[in-house]
Parts: structure tokens; C-alpha cells; sequence
């Protein structure tokens, strides 16, 4: 390689508008509600599952009894959040000393 470089001949050196780094999406951040919820149910899936791979599987699953996946439903509203921690409730078994 190299340690030579190349100018272009016009002298101009600032990157064109084209080059210069911007977001790459455009959605905009949750609502500190949302987040909240969803923190819960997240460390909700943590403590009741064996393992972090386990918990993370969980959450990012689509759940047809959900009509969605836990991360999204439970962050919603206090419902959706509700449904999960009661799905949390009956499907997995809580692992003592967590």
C-alpha cells in the first residue's frame, strides 16, 4: 500500500455534501414510556430464563398467542406489557436464586 495521496485537481479538499455521514435511518426513538415497559418485560424474560440466549430468543420471537413478539407487545401499552408478563408467568420455569 501506499502512503501517497491523491487530491483532486481542483484543490477543493472538503468532502462533497454526498460523502459526509447522516443517519442512516429516519424512525424516530420511543417514548420513554415505551422503553420503560420494555425494560420490565426484558428483565422479566431475564430472570425467568435459564440462560441470556434463552431470554433473548423469548423476546424476539413472534408469539401467536401475542399476535406479536413479547419486546414489542409489552412495551405498547400496560396491557400488551400485562399479557406478556402473565405469558412469562405460565410458560417458563423461574430459576431460583435469580
Amino acid at each position: 500500500m501506499s502512503a501517497v495521496t491523491i487530491l483532486p485537481a481542483s484543490g477543493e479538499l472538503s468532502p462533497s455534501p454526498a460523502k459526509r455521514f447522516r443517519r442512516s435511518f429516519s424512525a424516530r426513538p420511543d417514548a420513554p414510556d415505551v422503553v420503560a415497559r420494555q425494560a420490565k418485560v426484558t428483565l422479566l424474560a431475564f430472570r425467568a430464563h435459564p440462560t441470556r440466549e434463552d431470554a433473548v430468543a423469548f423476546l424476539n420471537v413472534e408469539h401467536a398467542e401475542l399476535g406479536g413478539r413479547p419486546i414489542d407487545i409489552g412495551g405498547r401499552d400496560d396491557a400488551g406489557f400485562a399479557l406478556v408478563e402473565a405469558m412469562i408467568g405460565r410458560t417458563v420455569i423461574v430459576v431460583p436464586g435469580r
